[in-house]
């Protein structure tokens, strides 16, 4: 559906629902008037997108119309409070679109880490002989590969080093230094030399 059809549609549903407030009615709803046609709103939305449903509520409220509550003598108006409950509402979709619109410009921000080749992780397996270079966990199931540079683009041999999960979380953590790292990883590559 193109952009114009749905403001057209929104148009005419706002226009409906400016005829429907302007008419005066008995609500039997604990809240009153106001409480019942906010609660109508709310289902007639339901299933908009957050777009959409910000849009309607923006037109909604530049309508003119008068509600009268429930009172059948008086008939106080109470625009106004509708209005403030309408523009609650409407700041918690606008909070809400913009969270999400900028949660997924994160996302997609954020760059991809790129593959370590299956070559790689077989020489750096065979460099530590299968066995994590800090402790003696041989699970080489589990192992990991750490980036000596903290950059997980970088994928270069001389970068990585393959240790246990609990070894890398020790790395990351600094229990074990970069430079026992740095210093480990060349003592790895002098004895494949």
């Amino acid at each position: 559906m193109k952009s114009d059809e749905l403001i057209s549609i929104i148009d005419n549903l706002v226009n409906a629902k400016a005829l429907h407030l302007s008419n005066w009615k008995e609500v039997r709803w604990q809240g009153g008037r106001v409480y019942y046609e906010v609660k109508l709103i709310e289902d007639e939305i339901r299933n908009f997108d957050t777009k959409s449903k910000i849009i309607y509520l923006e037109k909604l409220l530049a309508k003119k119309y008068l509600i009268q509550d429930n009172l059948p003598d008086s008939a106080p108006n109470v625009t106004q409070d509708f209005k403030n409950s309408v523009i609650s509402i409407l700041s918690d979709l606008k909070i809400q679109f913009l969270t999400s619109n900028n949660r997924s410009k994160q996302i997609s921000s954020k760059k991809r880490r790129p593959a370590i080749p299956y070559k790689t992780k077989t020489l750096l397996q065979k460099e530590v002989n299968s066995k994590c270079p800090f402790c003696p966990n041989d699970d080489v199931d589990h192992f990991q590969i750490h980036h000596i540079d903290e950059n997980p683009e970088n994928n270069k041999f001389e970068n990585l080093i393959m240790v246990c999960p609990n070894c890398h979380s020790k790395i990351t953590k600094g229990d074990i230094t970069s430079n026992a790292v740095i210093i480990l990883k060349r003592e790895l590559s002098i004895k494949i030399s």
